[in-house]
């Protein structure tokens, strides 16, 4: 309503109604993780270049000693990774090339450079070959066996089926003996190393032993499958519908702060809004300033607030391992020492990522990490 008030005194109302459309878009950020072109300075990528294709390999001279990487991302706001000159070994170079989009999610394009050896089949250039290949082994712990892999430098592991073991239930593979850091299967394979499994006694997580997955986009296959099973069984994540968890679309800080108050054995339910008595639970505890509950939790969000859930520990975890350690704020670096060190998180395709935002996946798999480590 807009009020005129005349200057003998005399006023006149005018109302104004305004209606939003339905089905607007202006706040909804792009998921567009594509590449619009790529291309090396030298060779020629096969197969040709197509945005939904991933994978490329190209064979250059040996007098080719560098090349370069050329790519160019579809959408205006995304942003590209793993570009430039690269030095090359004669043999087998694997280059990735990383997406992100808008939204924060991201997609790997990988790209191997083989350089032939000189006419005398000498290795020069660099001074030796190029490891092709890696040998991943798995110790199961006392659980079936799992064959070893061998796998092309720079592309990702496959995932085995998980193994069994009489009395347990499979809880994931880790890098350490001490099962404190679990192995990310959407990272590109580096060298070679053991991953070790981690089990869980059926009786210390009954709901485990007959959950049936009721989801048709959560397959075994899939990296996050162990994460979705444990979060959805201990009731701390529900399905978006009975038979759907949509394990890649992004979290809102109101749907953490309802996930956060379920671990502490909060009620939810019964509130104003759907969050709100979570909300209140977490503005409480000092895990948020309550601020913007609609809006996309990002990676460091997520951090922090399981670090302060935590009680603010120290950590000696490095940043300076990650090369978008630089993008992280300030007030989020403790948390990620934390993080890094204790195994919470194991980052993104070599990254931290710290301003993308979290998948629903992504929050099951750390938040899977934060309970295993706080028993």
């Amino acid at each position: 309503m807009v009020t005129v008030t005349a200057e003998n005194g005399s006023t006149n109302s005018y109302d104004i109604a305004v209606t939003r459309a339905t089905g607007e878009t202006e706040d909804k950020f792009s998921d567009d993780a594509t590449l619009k072109s790529l291309a090396v300075s030298a060779g020629t990528l096969s197969p040709a270049f197509n945005p939904e294709h991933t994978s490329y390999t190209t064979s250059v001279a040996n007098s080719v000693s560098s090349i370069t990487v050329l790519a160019e991302a579809n959408h205006l706001k995304a942003t590209v990774l793993g570009t430039g000159t690269k030095n090359l070994l004669v043999g087998s170079n694997p280059f990735t090339v990383t997406v992100t989009a808008e939204d924060g999610s991201t997609k790997d394009y990988h790209v191997v450079i083989t350089r032939a050896a000189d006419s005398n089949g000498n290795t020069s250039g660099g001074g030796s070959t190029a490891i092709t290949s890696y040998i991943l082994t798995f110790e199961s712990n006392g659980g079936s066996v799992v064959t070893k892999q061998t796998v092309e430098a720079g592309i990702l592991a496959t995932k085995p089926a998980n193994p069994t073991k009489d009395g347990y239930v499979f809880v994931g593979w880790f890098t350490d003996k001490e099962l404190a850091k679990e192995y990310n299967f959407n990272a590109t394979v580096t060298g070679s190393f053991i991953l070790y499994a981690k089990w869980t006694e059926l009786g210390e997580d009954p709901d485990e032993k007959t959950w049936r997955n009721p989801f048709t986009d959560v397959k075994i296959s899939n990296w996050f499958y162990d994460n979705v099973q444990y979060v959805v069984t201990q009731g701390l994540f529900q399905g978006t519908s009975d038979v759907i968890f949509t394990p890649q679309s992004t979290m809102t800080r109101a749907m953490l702060f309802t996930v956060m108050a379920r671990l502490a054995g909060v009620e939810t339910d019964g509130g104003e809004t759907w969050y709100s008595l979570a909300l209140d639970w977490a503005m409480k505890e000092g895990l948020t300033d309550g601020s913007n509950p609609q809006a996309s939790v990002t990676r460091e969000q997520i951090v922090t607030i399981l670090w302060r859930y935590a009680g603010k520990p120290s950590g000696a975890g490095s940043l300076a391992d990650f090369p978008d350690a630089a993008s992280t704020s300030d007030w989020a670096v403790d948390a990620f020492k934390w993080a890094i060190e204790v195994g919470v998180i194991n980052g993104k395709d070599g990254k931290l990522v710290p301003q993308g935002q979290a998948t629903r996946a992504e929050v099951a798999a750390m938040l899977h990490r934060f309970v295993t480590l706080e028993k």
